[in-house]
C-alpha cells in the first residue's frame, strides 16, 4: 500500500505518494481489537510552517486543502452501549490502581 522502499531505490508511489520513511506502532483497544497508528513521510510534503506560509498565501491552496481534511477524515462517537454489556476494560486492572505503590507502615 505505501511501497516503502528502504534503500530508496524505486521512486514507485503508493497511495500517498513516494514515502521516505515511515513509523508505526499497533495497539489493542479494550475490547482485544488491533488497530495501527502511523506517521509516515511523503518526498515532497510539506512540513507544518510551510503548510502555514502557502495557506496565508494562497487562499485556493487553503481551501482545497481544506476541502481534503473534511474529506479524509472523520470522526463519529458511537451510541452509547448496552449497559448490560460487559467488556474487558470494563473490569479492574492491576495497572490501573491510583495511591501509594508502597504501603505506609
Amino acid at each position: 500500500m505505501l511501497r516503502y522502499n528502504p534503500k530508496q531505490q524505486s521512486t514507485e508511489p503508493g497511495v500517498v505518494g513516494v514515502v521516505k520513511a515511515y513509523y508505526g506502532c499497533v495497539e489493542a483497544q479494550g475490547h482485544g481489537l488491533l488497530h495501527c497508528h502511523m506517521v509516515v513521510w511523503v518526498h515532497g510534503g510539506l512540513n507544518s510552517d510551510e503548510i502555514r506560509e502557502k495557506a496565508m498565501a494562497d487562499h485556493e491552496w487553503r481551501d482545497r486543502f481544506a476541502e481534503f481534511l473534511d474529506e479524509t477524515i472523520c470522526n463519529v462517537i458511537p451510541a452509547d452501549p448496552d449497559p448490560d454489556m460487559s467488556v474487558q476494560s470494563c473490569q479492574h486492572h492491576a495497572l490501573s490502581h491510583r495511591g501509594s505503590l508502597c504501603p505506609i507502615l
